[in-house]
Protein backbone atom coordinates (compact mmCIF):
# COMPACT_ATOMS: atom_id res chain seq x y z
CA UNK A 1 0.00 0.00 0.00
CA UNK A 2 1.59 3.40 -1.06
CA UNK A 3 0.32 6.38 0.62
CA UNK A 4 1.17 10.04 -1.03
CA UNK A 5 1.08 12.96 1.20
CA UNK A 6 0.20 16.09 -0.06
CA UNK A 7 0.88 19.39 1.36
CA UNK A 8 -0.33 22.50 -0.11
CA UNK A 9 1.19 25.65 0.74
CA UNK A 10 1.54 29.40 0.19
CA UNK A 11 4.38 31.36 1.38
CA UNK A 12 4.72 31.39 5.55
CA UNK A 13 7.46 28.45 4.96
CA UNK A 14 7.80 28.71 8.59
CA UNK A 15 5.01 26.75 9.50
CA UNK A 16 5.94 24.34 6.28
CA UNK A 17 9.01 23.64 8.48
CA UNK A 18 7.11 22.73 11.62
CA UNK A 19 4.93 20.32 9.62
CA UNK A 20 7.80 19.25 7.90
CA UNK A 21 10.07 18.46 11.49
CA UNK A 22 6.50 16.87 13.05
CA UNK A 23 6.79 14.11 9.99
CA UNK A 24 10.13 13.12 10.94
CA UNK A 25 8.79 11.87 14.23
CA UNK A 26 5.92 9.77 12.94
CA UNK A 27 6.55 5.94 12.95
CA UNK A 28 4.59 5.62 9.76
CA UNK A 29 6.22 7.66 7.03
CA UNK A 30 4.19 7.87 3.74
CA UNK A 31 5.68 6.41 0.08
CA UNK A 32 6.49 9.80 -1.47
CA UNK A 33 5.57 13.38 -0.36
CA UNK A 34 4.64 15.94 -2.30
CA UNK A 35 4.56 19.53 -1.88
CA UNK A 36 2.21 21.97 -3.70
CA UNK A 37 2.85 25.50 -4.02
CA UNK A 38 0.26 28.01 -5.03
CA UNK A 39 2.64 30.34 -6.41
CA UNK A 40 4.26 31.33 -3.30
CA UNK A 41 6.93 33.97 -3.49
CA UNK A 42 9.33 32.59 -1.10
CA UNK A 43 11.61 29.82 -2.98
CA UNK A 44 9.87 27.06 -0.70
CA UNK A 45 12.35 24.00 -2.06
CA UNK A 46 15.08 26.22 -0.96
CA UNK A 47 13.94 26.88 2.48
CA UNK A 48 13.23 23.75 3.51
CA UNK A 49 16.28 21.76 1.68
CA UNK A 50 18.01 21.04 4.40
CA UNK A 51 15.02 19.25 6.40
CA UNK A 52 14.31 17.11 3.20
CA UNK A 53 17.14 16.02 2.61
CA UNK A 54 17.37 13.33 5.00
CA UNK A 55 13.64 11.76 4.61
CA UNK A 56 13.92 8.00 3.69
CA UNK A 57 11.00 8.63 1.56
CA UNK A 58 10.51 10.03 -2.21
CA UNK A 59 9.91 14.03 -2.89
CA UNK A 60 8.21 16.13 -5.02
CA UNK A 61 7.61 19.43 -5.72
CA UNK A 62 4.52 21.54 -7.76
CA UNK A 63 4.19 24.35 -8.48
CA UNK A 64 1.65 27.28 -9.93
CA UNK A 65 1.88 30.83 -11.25
CA UNK A 66 0.30 33.07 -8.49
CA UNK A 67 -3.38 33.96 -9.99
CA UNK A 68 -5.09 34.15 -6.62
CA UNK A 69 -6.07 31.75 -4.44
CA UNK A 70 -6.50 28.61 -6.48
CA UNK A 71 -6.42 25.80 -3.63
CA UNK A 72 -8.28 22.94 -5.53
CA UNK A 73 -6.25 23.59 -8.59
CA UNK A 74 -3.00 23.42 -6.47
CA UNK A 75 -4.18 19.84 -4.81
CA UNK A 76 -5.23 18.31 -8.54
CA UNK A 77 -1.34 19.20 -9.57
CA UNK A 78 -0.44 17.41 -7.09
CA UNK A 79 -2.86 14.25 -7.86
CA UNK A 80 -1.43 14.28 -11.09
CA UNK A 81 2.37 13.64 -10.30
CA UNK A 82 1.27 10.89 -7.40
CA UNK A 83 1.93 7.32 -7.02
CA UNK A 84 0.11 6.49 -4.22
CA UNK A 85 -2.86 3.92 -3.96
CA UNK A 86 -4.04 6.55 -1.26
CA UNK A 87 -3.94 10.30 -1.16
CA UNK A 88 -3.58 12.01 1.99
CA UNK A 89 -3.88 16.07 1.66
CA UNK A 90 -2.80 18.42 4.64
CA UNK A 91 -2.34 22.31 4.59
CA UNK A 92 0.73 23.75 6.17
CA UNK A 93 -0.07 24.81 8.91
CA UNK A 94 -0.99 21.61 10.48
CA UNK A 95 1.06 19.31 12.77
CA UNK A 96 0.97 15.57 13.38
CA UNK A 97 1.80 14.76 16.96
CA UNK A 98 4.14 11.84 17.69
Amino acid sequence: MKISLIITTYNRVNLLKNLLISIKGQHFTPYELIISDDGSSEDIVAEVQDLIQDFEFGIKFVKQVDLGFRLARCRNNAVRVSEGDFLIFVDQDLMFSN
